[in-house]
């Protein structure tokens, strides 16, 4: 993934950290970013690792739960899973579920591509932990009104390039959705895959106007 491409999926993160919601669609966004993190048994709990430092925290604090503890900069681990987890989709048999309603749609949207979305100028790509995840995923999406494709081998959830912004603004990182844009229309002059100086103003310019130029 290019230099801009990595930059997009930080502010994607950076955005959804910083989003306003209500408590229900909060609850199920943070279950489905962590259901579609990478997570080990430590112990009797369970330990989840984010490439992102920014969402570790962001989970901390709205986990709210003092057994919970982040042994290093960007793991999260939860001693008691049962317990701690079972309001927010982690049900007896370790899977996750999170109920039908488009409430519950929003939030297991925006946590999947919290936790999993790629880039590249072919669009945004949600790595998922099983094929159905994969299907559960590509169904909520399709009842916000965001068109995706299935691909394998991993199991992922694609949206196409033109779609890419919509579907961003869709999920509540608008910000990020106008910056792909902006990257998509440079690129037909183009150098998506290298940050030119160019894109790079653009990029801050919109980093800016959404506040995350921090």
């Amino acid at each position: 993934m290019s230099e801009a491409m990595d930059e997009l999926a930080t502010a994607v993160r950076v955005e959804l950290c910083r989003l306003s919601s209500s408590a229900q669609v909060r609850v199920v966004h943070l279950g489905a970013l962590l259901a579609f993190t990478p997570h080990r048994r430590v112990g009797g709990g369970l330990q989840f690792e984010f490439a992102h430092q920014a969402t570790a925290r962001w989970v901390l604090d709205t986990l709210v739960e003092p057994t919970v503890c982040s042994p290093r900069p960007g793991v999260v681990h939860v001693p008691r899973p049962r317990e701690t987890l079972r309001r927010y989709g982690l049900h007896e048999d370790g899977r996750w579920a999170f109920g039908r309603g488009l409430v519950e749609a929003e939030g297991i949207g925006r946590g999947a591509v919290h936790a999993a979305s790629r880039f590249t100028r072919h669009g945004m790509k949600v790595y998922c932990p099983s094929v159905p995840m994969m299907l559960t995923l590509a169904t909520v999406l399709g009842r916000l009104g965001i068109e995706t494709s299935l691909l394998d081998n991993p199991a992922r959830v694609g949206v196409r390039a033109a779609e890419t912004a919509e579907a961003l603004t869709r999920l509540g990182a608008a910000g990020a959705g106008e910056r792909y844009q902006v990257m998509r229309d440079l690129s037909c002059g183009g150098a998506l895959t290298r940050s030119s100086g160019v894109d790079r103003r653009y990029q801050q310019r919109f980093l800016r106007a959404a506040g995350m130029d921090s």
